[in-house]
Formats: structure tokens, sequence, C-alpha cells
């Protein structure tokens, strides 16, 4: 597994670098210098067993949070936790920790599945990242707008926003398997007291806000 992981991070190696303020400018990036590795933990652990580990049933979350590793310091965008559940010792548990500013979710799953592929020994690996940030034209205020306060934030709490992939929308298109950060804002907005129904309508009025929320972001013309 450790030399699986040690191939795969060659490929993506910016996650085995450190966000760092960029000299001379009042802004961050993610550095890389050749030697910078990335925080391997192999750990036992009493506290649930592999049977509960794997159900699909609630868990209390203070049992498993003791698989998740912390990001060491020194700015550190990825740490990486084996453990292996007693008294059993039967299966492992793999917890990631990926820091935001180094990809987002489509990013972090093409790194674990390229390691999968690679720790399983299969003779044609997955395609390799695409690391060029020139891909996306940066716009040069952007910085700006996402690192300033949000004027309206109490606007936006009254809402449910998450993210969108925006790899499809770009103009030009950027590569699905872009290593670093291609997301954008979706907003679900329902009336309270439809969410907050006791009976099956309020997960109904969530699920269909939600659905509504992607459908929009996916017809809608490229923004950008």
């Amino acid at each position: 597994m450790v030399d699986s992981l040690s191939r795969v991070l060659h490929a993506f190696y910016p996650l085995a670098g450190r966000v760092r303020r960029t000299p001379g400018e009042n802004k961050y990036e993610l550095f890389y210098q050749p030697g910078d590795s990335v925080v391997f933990t192999v750990a036992e652990y009493d506290g649930v067993g592999v049977d509960e580990l794997a159900t699909n049933d609630p868990r209390e979350v203070t049992k498993i949070t003791q698989f998740l590793p912390n990001l060491p310091e020194g700015d550190a965008v990825l740490a990486l936790q084996v453990t292996v559940p007693l008294p059993e010792r039967r299966g492992l548990s793999l917890g990631v920790t990926v820091h935001h500013s180094a990809c987002d979710g489509v990013g972090s799953t093409h790194f674990l599945h390229t390691w999968a592929t690679a720790c399983a020994g299969a003779k044609v690996p997955p395609e390799p990242p695409v690391i060029d940030r020139t891909v996306i034209h940066d716009r040069k205020e952007i910085h700006d707008v996402f690192t300033s306060p949000m004027n309206d934030a109490k606007e936006l709490f009254k809402s449910r926003l998450f993210a969108a992939d925006l790899r499809t929308r770009l103009e030009p298109t950027v590569p699905g398997k872009y290593l670093g950060n291609c997301v954008g804002p979706s907003f679900a907005l329902a009336p309270k007291k439809e969410l907050t129904a006791t009976d099956a309508g309020g997960l109904f009025t969530a699920c269909a806000t939600v659905a509504a929320a992607i459908d929009e972001v996916v017809r809608a013309q490229p923004p950008y």
C-alpha cells in the first residue's frame, strides 16, 4: 500500500505540498518542492468493529472520527491513516483528510481511485491528473471575490449552499481529470416550516429542493 501510494503521489504531486503565502503578495498558493511528503499513519482501534463500520445504519460520530487523521502542522493539504479494527483484526479502514485548497471532491476521488488501482496491481492505470492551471481562464479579481468578507452572509445562512462541479460548464470546458478546485455555488431554497415538518414531507421537500437546484445548475448556460 505504501509503495503504491508513493508511485501515485508522483502524478498527484501537489497533494504532497503545502499552502503558503505567495512571496511578496497578499495571496496564498499551493507550493510543492522535491522531497515533500504525506503523513501516513498506521493505527489500531478497538472502539468499533469492521461489521459496524461497513453497515449503512446510523453510527455514533465519536466512534468513527477516530479513523480520520488530522492535518499535521506546516499547512499540509493531505493526511492518510490506515486503522485496523480490534479485536478481530479483520479488515481495515482508510481515513483521508484533504484540505479544500488543494482540490475538490472530483480531484480527491480521482486520487483515491488511482491509488486503489495501483494497490490492486492493475496493468492499465487510470488517466493521470491534469495539473495545468492555465486550462481555467482566471479573472483578475476572482481572488478578491473569494477572500473578501461576505457582506450578505446573513441573507445566505437562510438557504442551503452546496458546491456544484463546473468542469463541463466553463468555456472552454475543463478536463474531467483536472486536479484542483473547479466548483461553483448552488442554492437550495425552501420554506423553513416545510423543511422541518415532522412527517416524511420534510424529507421529501429537502430532497426535491436539492434536486431542483442541481438541475438548474446543470441546465443553465455557462456563467464564465
